[in-house]
């Protein structure tokens, strides 16, 4: 048993857990070999103070327990299927704050005290929950933080790590039971819908490394912030249910414009902008798939938060369909374009596809919604690839892998409009008129034309419209000038020319369909 002076705590712990000056002497517990190429996974279990069974690395004595540490590479714990669970989790502020000063300082006693409690917690927390394995690893203990070889082996297999865990332990911080009983409720009510709120709005969205955990884990379960590990929903992350609850409230609007007014969607709230589940971005989908297309995965962490920009790439690098055996240069656009590089090297087209940054009028600029959401539709609204595309000839690549030659067809002029509509003053017959003028504009009169623009640009199902016209026998070319079908419908009395020809469309649209016409509400 340890003594009272062995116990570490303070400074002296932290030094101990994070900082390992004899990496030489480390020995993996499987084949007894240092660990110089191949990644440390350090797992651990906590037990009351004594002895214990042979078989671990280390032990540290704390206040909360011993703490038994269990040195193996990455590929033995493959090889021989070592169970344990992982956990992916937002780090504490004031523990990410020290950590990075790499040394003593003012808030080193109360970092290392929020460690040990919080790593702690959580092991109790899974050791009381069933089905879980009896090794853990989490990011606190299991990382030397301050040995940089030893940590930056580490991070580039933490993509695998997450695959190879036997169950993955979301630790949601900032969501507490109630919250998730509110949400799991039958009956509607305004707290059940808060519940939605407050969970999208978890910190636990928000970062790209636990973005890349959750979409490279395999089976995972939810811990809420008093780290109780709550039985196996079968509903990763809440999502299917944060969309059933969303979905059901919109039923009981006439426009889904009017509940996200009603729960502030975008305007700061307690725990930042006040997130919806469809601003949360397509991370339900890209989970099932594993692994996304070069743009996805792109849009779907640029607008979550990381330390520096290697972190970014660390986590794109882990949800693409590549991944790089070679260390990463300090320098990120040359990291980024390298990973693009690969993708294309790899069938995978879409770093060709995504909409590139206009100086001029781009949307995506201060005052769009997706200031706030953390999806990026204008960059990347094709999702993941279906079936790979069929060209004629093969795709090379110069000696250098620099110059890509593939043959391609021509489909013609790709316009972009510079100058959209007011993006932050919703307005849902303005939005559909300006779908119609541009509809109008760039694919002319023809009905078929037009409605498939349709289909494009404000989702209508080109289907029910034309049937629709059909049985009303309206399936005729509309009147060629604006003037003509103005005459018909009476005068427009709109100063600002774009919303005269929004009106004028919407007027040719009425009497092209009349009110049968159908048309989807679309968020944002």
């Amino acid at each position: 048993m340890a003594s009272v002076q062995d116990i570490l705590e303070g400074e002296q712990l932290l030094e101990r857990l994070w900082r390992e000056p004899g990496r030489a002497d480390l020995r993996c517990l499987v084949c007894q070999e240092p660990f110089t190429d191949d990644a440390l996974i350090r797992t651990f279990r906590v037990e009351p103070p004594g002895s214990h069974d042979a078989g671990y690395s280390t032990v540290v004595p704390t206040h909360k327990g011993d703490i038994l540490f269990f040195d193996r590479h990455m590929s033995c714990v493959v090889e021989h299927q070592v169970r344990f669970s992982a956990v992916s989790h937002v780090w504490d502020p004031n523990i990410s704050q020290v950590q990075q000063q790499r040394q003593t300082v003012p808030q080193t006693p109360v970092a290392a005290r929020n460690v040990l409690d919080i790593s702690a917690k959580i092991y109790s927390g899974i050791e009381e929950a069933k089905d879980t394995a009896d090794e853990v690893w989490l990011d606190y203990l299991s990382v030397p933080q301050w040995s940089d070889a030893l940590k930056n082996n580490i991070i580039c297999i933490m993509h695998k790590l997450f695959t190879t865990a036997e169950k993955t332990i979301l630790y949601f911080a900032d969501v507490d039971s109630d919250v998730v009983k509110q949400l799991y409720k039958k009956e509607r009510s305004p707290e059940r819908l808060n519940a939605v709120i407050s969970v999208c709005n978890s910190q636990y969205f928000k970062r790209v490394w636990t973005a890349m955990e959750f979409i490279r884990s395999g089976c995972v379960r939810m811990m809420t912030s008093d780290c109780t590990c709550l039985s196996n929903l079968g509903d990763p992350a809440f999502f299917n249910r944060l969309y059933y609850v969303w979905n059901e409230e919109v039923r009981h609007y006439a426009q889904v414009q009017h509940l996200e007014g009603k729960v502030k969607m975008g305007k700061q709230g307690k725990n930042g902008k006040n997130q919806v589940p469809w601003s949360l971005g397509a991370l339900r989908e890209a989970k099932a798939l594993k692994r996304v297309n070069f743009a996805m995965g792109s849009t779907l962490l640029c607008k979550r938060g990381c330390r520096d920009q290697m972190d970014y790439l660390h986590a794109l690098r882990g949800i693409v369909p590549v991944s790089s055996a070679t260390p990463m240069s300090s320098d990120f656009k040359t990291e980024f374009y390298q990973v693009a590089w690969e993708c294309l090297k790899a069938g995978d087209l879409s770093p060709l596809l995504m909409t590139p940054f206009m100086e001029m009028g781009d949307p995506r600029g201060p005052g769009h919604w997706s200031e706030f959401a953390f999806t990026d539709v204008f960059t990347w609204s094709l999702a993941e690839e279906k079936h790979a595309p069929v060209l004629e000839g093969e795709t090379r690549f110069n000696d250098i892998g620099q110059i890509l030659s593939l043959n391609l067809q021509e489909i013609g002029v790709v316009s972009v409009v510079r100058q959209p509509r007011d993006l932050t003053k919703f307005d849902l017959l303005l939005s559909f008129s300006f779908a119609a003028m541009t509809a109008l504009e760039f694919d002319g009169p023809d009905v078929k034309d037009f409605v498939a623009a349709m289909e494009r640009t404000h989702g209508a199902m080109p289907t029910i419209v034309m049937k629709n016209l059909e049985a009303r026998k309206r399936s005729t070319t509309p009147p060629k000038s604006s003037d003509e079908k103005l005459q018909q419908t009476g005068p427009v009395t709109l100063a600002d020319p774009r919303r005269r020809r929004c009106e004028m469309a919407r007027r040719r649209l009425i009497t092209l369909t009349g009110p049968s016409w159908r048309y989807a509400e679309h968020s944002g």
